[in-house]
């Protein structure tokens, strides 16, 4: 994730949560299920973990994407002292 939009961090410890959830999960119900161990539960617990996570991180990658795209347009970084709205509308009238 480009740093345009200031999510990378935040996205990082909402993994962290969701990531020890799935962990702990993983162990509580392996205890009480004795048909499977720890380590054939991982793989799927990491599978929806990876699921979850990018559903819910695909829209702010998408909008930092944008965001960087715009901060290296011509729009942004137009010299003076002007909106960018008006840079905009300056840049489309060339």
């Amino acid at each position: 994730m480009s740093p345009f939009k200031g999510q990378g961090a935040n996205q990082a410890l909402l993994d962290a949560v969701l990531l020890a959830r799935k962990i702990y999960s993983v162990i509580r119900t392996t205890t009480n299920d004795k048909n499977q161990t720890i380590h054939e539960r991982i793989p799927q617990a990491l599978g929806e973990f990876e699921e979850e996570m990018i559903q819910r991180s695909a829209i702010k990658v998408l909008k930092s994407a944008e965001a960087a795209n715009f901060l290296h347009s011509e729009v942004a970084i137009q010299a003076g002292n002007v909106t960018r709205g008006a840079a905009a509308a300056k840049t489309q009238h060339k």
